[in-house]
Formats: structure tokens, sequence, C-alpha cells
């Protein structure tokens, strides 16, 4: 009767583009619907599939990147998972598994609303921030990558890595990574839009 979260054929490394849900999958694996092809490392149809292969997809699902901060929540809901602290009033900033869960898929539903693809590098040019954190769990829900930048960066280096990276989307921390990457825009033919975490 457990709820499983959309996981992606893929982790066999086929090419089936379609998602579903790991419960439907194993629906289909009990009909005789699917079955894993050693040679080719691929799911073909109308065949059946072993009781130990079913359960190392189990064991996989549960420890995907994607969803290990959603079962976190589920786990210890209010309770902190992460705390900041905040210089200009000089506390800490406590962050419950809740909040983080939340803001991961804010983070993974944004991303998709930008039109980042499977696959894709973002840039992540920052220093030590919860901001991180929520973009690489958010970058992992919709099989995203994210490539961190020193929040030191030269102009020189931050244009080679968006280059090499073909990334169009960069994510800066605070005003000194905000106007390199700004002076970097004018020269990169990848990079497409700067966004600042600093709300300042």
């Amino acid at each position: 009767n457990k709820s499983y979260e959309h996981i992606s054929i893929n982790i066999f490394k086929n090419r089936i583009k379609k998602s579903i849900s790991f419960k439907s999958f194993c629906e289909l694996v009990e009909k005789n619907k699917f079955k894993i092809n050693p040679k080719r490392n691929s799911i073909i149809p109308n065949k059946t599939i072993s009781l130990l292969q079913i359960l190392i997809l189990r064991v996989m699902s549960k420890t995907l990147f994607s969803d290990l901060i959603q079962r976190q929540a589920k786990k210890y809901g209010d309770r902190v998972a992460l705390k900041h602290r905040d210089y200009k009033t000089n506390t800490w900033i406590p962050t419950s598994w809740n909040q983080f869960a939340a803001t991961v898929t804010n983070v993974s539903n944004s991303l998709i609303e930008l039109g980042v693809g499977v696959q894709e590098n973002i840039g992540v040019f920052t220093q030590n921030k919860p901001e991180s954190l929520f973009m690489d769990f958010g970058a992992f829900g919709i099989r995203a990558v994210t490539v961190p930048l020193y929040a030191t960066s030269s102009e020189a280096q931050v244009h080679y890595i968006l280059e090499d990276a073909q990334i169009r989307y960069l994510f800066v921390g605070e005003q000194q990574q905000y106007d390199v990457a700004f002076r970097v825009m004018a020269l990169s033919s990848s990079l497409k839009q700067i966004v600042a975490f600093d709300r300042d």
C-alpha cells in the first residue's frame, strides 16, 4: 500500500523515455509485461522479471537522492534539518525538514518552468549557503546537474566553466558573484539568465 514517487525506467540505462511510478512498474512486472535483458541492460516487453530484480528495484527507489529529502520530511517533519548564520543579526536560522522539502520541490518546479532539461548543467556560483543544498536536491528531482563554482572565481575562470559546461542558468550568492557573472554574461555564448540568492 506504500506510495512511491515517480522514477524513470532509465535507472537501467535503457532508452525508454517515459516515467511511471515504481508501484505501477511492479504491477506491470507481476502481469508479465516486462523483463530485464541482461545483455542489453534494458527492459523488453512480453516476458517476466525475477523476484530478485524486483527487490533490487525497491532498494534503488529508496536510495535516490531525488527522494531523500521528501522521505526525511515525512519521518522528521518540523524537526530541524539545518541551521545557517545570519551575519546581519548575528543569529542562527533553523530550517525544518518540512521547509527543506517544500523548498526543494519549489526549486524543481521552477527549474522545469525555466525549461531546464534532463542532464542539463546548472551553474551555482556562491559561498556556503542553504540555497546551495536546495539547488542540488531540486536539480536531482528533475535529473539536472549542478556545476559548482568557487565563490572567489575570477571572470576568466567563470567564463571558461560556463562555456565548457554550456550553462544557460547561473545561480549566484551575493553581490560579488553577481558582478562577476554580469560582466561574463556579455562574453558568454551560452549564459541566458542570472538568478541571485541574495534578496538584498
